[in-house]
């Protein structure tokens, strides 16, 4: 059994600028989340707080996207990877309002399977953006990080290699295979790839989504220390990075790493931290945005006018029987309300 959830706190904030002590900080209405009620679900079948729950089906390492981009909660499609008939893979669900997804994906085959000899076993871990009018995916397998790109998010063309492999230069990686990606588009020709090796985060830049050079130095996030009495949620691990662009109320452009922090004892919660700007270092937040419970990870972050959604993976519960993962809602800020939608 897992242990208990520790409590929640406030998300801590980053610098000020200069001269505006009450400016927002990068990390304002970055949480902290709080579970998805049943008034706000409205599939009552389900348990709250999950959106796609099958102890059969496994769903986990989902992400979601926004396919409208109105600024107003409507469609949102979920790229999730599952144990489905006809296989294992990365299957697409789609709901009108971001909160039923239903039981059958579309199409019903997976999106992405294992396939090319560089792929192995599996593919997982996707990452699903809207770029330039087609939906790239990056995702994970045994050579590295792989990109594959839809004209319709149902049927993917994907590169012949991996985008990302391991690399014997990088010293703190060790040669081992990168994967979690998370994609950050700076502009049309700039792009941010956030991704964990040996429970860090890295980071490397592309201008066009295939050729990446990672950036210099040590990993961008790694586990921060503490003592074993008041160890930080993430002290063990950190990974699944899911990165966007924000802007403070002066016009200041913010960078937001969220991502699934590990401590000792196996627990995980959802952290974030975050940069003025599109490079340099990352501030963290001073607690979890999300608790350490129920091995939360794979964090996505999706803003909307009023209100903020998260979509994460967690284990359904702590009987022996919920010993499975599932995918979470979460809402911020606290206070928020999201209206049912109409039947």
């Amino acid at each position: 059994m897992l242990a208990a959830a520790l409590p929640l706190v406030g998300c801590g904030t980053l610098a000020a600028p200069a001269g505006d002590g009450n400016a927002v900080r990068p990390n304002a209405h970055a949480g902290p989340f709080r579970d998805a009620t049943a008034d706000e679900l409205p599939d009552t079948v389900r348990k709250v707080p999950y959106v796609l729950d099958d102890p059969n089906a496994n769903y986990r390492e989902s992400v979601a996207v926004d396919l409208d981009g109105t600024g107003s909660l409507g469609r949102v499609a979920l790229y999730v990877v599952a144990d489905l008939a006809p296989g294992t893979g990365i299957y697409r669900f789609v709901s009108a309002h971001g909160r039923s997804f239903g039981k059958k994906p579309d199409p019903a085959r997976p999106v992405l399977e294992p396939g090319a000899a560089w792929e192995g076993s599996f593919v997982g871990r996707p990452d699903v953006h809207v770029i330039g009018g087609k939906i790239w995916m990056l995702y994970q397998a045994a050579g590295g990080i792989g990109l594959a790109r839809s004209d319709d998010g149902r049927t993917f063309t994907r590169e012949p290699g991996p985008v990302l492999g391991p690399d014997p230069a990088a010293a703190w990686e060790g040669g081992k295979t990168p994967g979690a990606p998370g994609l950050l588009k700076v502009a049309d020709d700039d792009f941010r790839l956030f991704y964990a090796v040996d429970d860090r985060i890295g980071e490397a830049r592309s201008s066009d989504g295939v050729t990446w050079k990672r950036a210099p130095g040590g990993p961008l996030l790694a586990p921060l220390a503490g003592s074993d009495a008041d160890a930080p949620f993430d002290s063990a691990s950190v990974g699944d990075p899911y990165a966007l662009l924000a802007t403070s109320a002066e016009g200041r452009r913010i960078t937001r790493v969220y991502y699934a922090g590990g401590n000792a004892d196996g627990q995980r919660g959802i952290g974030m931290a975050a940069r003025f700007g599109v490079d340099g270092p990352l501030t963290r937040a001073t607690a979890p945005v999300f608790p350490v419970a129920l091995d939360a990870r794979s964090p996505t972050v999706l803003p909307f006018s009023g209100f903020t959604l998260l979509y994460l993976t967690q284990i359904e519960g702590t009987a022996s029987t919920q010993d499975y993962p599932a995918v979470a809602l979460g809402v911020a800020p606290g206070n928020a309300s999201i209206p049912a939608p109409s039947p």
